[in-house]
């Protein structure tokens, strides 16, 4: 019996992209059972391009219409409307191989892993054009260890690559987990798939079959912001795990390379929040351990950061005088 998969795409403003990301879809070996697309208030001309593209789509779209509520409320509307054994997720500026989801099946029906819930796959980057970006730094390598029950494995970093694009998950993991939590803005795939990791496995297909997308108005462009969603995720997490959890200190860490960021850019007062939340959060042991895995990075900031600050100071003093 085929294997039923529902696709759920969130989409706001994404008229370049939208029709590409359509076609990478309806081009699977693996149809999905349906499209559901929950545009999330766009302005420009999204919808009108997705309503041509049903006319002649190879597999039915629903879509849906909300006011903006941003992409955790769009993800859980495709939710509620889907009803087939498996879910995929793509954003809408991403795109998918032709055999994405049959990889990713074979993954689930070959496995011996007997609660098997999300199967992810590896990634690259393209550009606006859908050029390859060949900055492979920017990209998070397959862990080969994170594969069965890695739950403990989960907070040091968000290892399931591909971002949301890169997962077919069984839809009974979310009447275990819950939805997405609507209250993050940021880290809310991380948050979904360590909760998954708290009651089923994982696997992945170790090739890349997702495309990601960078361009302007990526998200993740913007470093503040996932700084101060960063602080949100800690204090969620903080308040979860056992004191005696390992995943304390390794979300503490991630979070201090936020903290630094912030003062490389001169976020004071979003740097100033991490630190207040790190007391707060932290027990004493746990602040020891951290101050003497980071007091390096203290001192790069005072040698790299503030001299540069200064001089920048110094001309904006000098061009104001001539």
């Amino acid at each position: 019996m085929k294997k039923t998969i529902d696709v759920i795409i969130p989409v706001y403003n994404a008229e370049k992209f939208i029709e590409r990301t359509l076609q990478s879809v309806v081009s699977q070996t693996h149809l999905p059972e349906k499209i559901i697309v929950v545009d999330d208030g766009s302005t420009d001309e999204t919808v009108n391009i997705i309503e041509n593209f049903k006319r002649n789509s190879l597999a039915p779209i629903d879509l849906y219409k909300q006011d903006n509520r941003g992409p955790n409320a769009t993800r859980n509307e495709g939710l509620r409307h889907s009803d087939s054994e498996f879910v995929a997720f793509l954003d809408a500026d991403d795109i998918w191989r032709e055999d994405k989801l049959q990889k990713q099946l074979e993954v689930f029906e070959k496995n011996e892993f007997e609660k098997l819930g999300l199967v992810y796959t590896a990634y690259d980057l393209i550009d606006e054009d859908d050029e390859k970006i060949k900055k492979s730094f920017l990209i998070f390598k397959l862990d080969p260890g994170l594969r069965g029950d890695v739950f403990d494995k989960m907070f040091d970093a968000m290892k399931i690559t591909g971002s949301c694009s890169g997962v077919l998950i069984k839809r009974a993991c979310f009447e275990k987990t819950g939805f997405f939590d609507e209250t993050l803005k940021g880290a809310e795939d991380w948050d979904m798939w360590i909760r998954i990791s708290q009651y089923f496995e994982i696997d992945y297909v170790d090739e890349i079959l997702v495309h990601v997308r960078l361009h302007k108005s990526n998200s993740h462009n913007n470093q503040m912001m996932m700084a101060e969603n960063m602080i949100m995720f800690l204090k969620k997490w903080s308040g979860i795990l056992d004191e005696n959890h390992v995943g304390r200190i390794q979300l503490a860490k991630k979070s201090f390379d936020y903290f630094f960021k912030a003062l490389f850019l001169f976020k004071f007062k979003t740097a100033l929040k991490m630190l207040q939340l790190f007391d707060e959060m932290l027990s004493e042991k746990e602040k020891e351990i951290i101050f003497a895995q980071t007091k390096g990075s203290a001192f790069l900031f005072m040698v790299f950061s503030l001299p540069e600050y200064f001089v920048k100071q110094m001309k904006r003093i000098i061009g104001c005088q001539s």
